[in-house]
């Protein structure tokens, strides 16, 4: 998976296009690709940030799903949905 810093790379060069784009739709056109280019960047951080979190998560998951069924006594089976 690309990292941000490759997307920052795409948006610049976008960035440097749309300067020198020759019409004003070409520019927006540009500039609209260096946008996307940013928003994946900031996308691939925030991935990054926090895979470790989402890992752990759904380590804890299935022993927290287990725990609470446990403690509380109440939990539906797929069988209680067919009344």
């Amino acid at each position: 998976m690309p990292e941000s810093k490759d997307y920052l790379v795409k948006a610049y060069e976008y960035a440097r296009l749309a300067t020198a784009a020759d019409t004003d739709d070409q520019r927006e056109k540009l500039l609209r690709m260096e946008r996307s280019y940013r928003l994946l960047a900031r996308n691939a951080d925030w991935i990054t940030a926090t895979g470790a979190f989402i890992k752990d998560m759904r380590e804890r998951a299935p022993r927290a799903a287990t725990q609470h069924r446990r403690s509380s006594g109440n939990h539906f089976t797929a069988k209680d949905w067919r009344r």
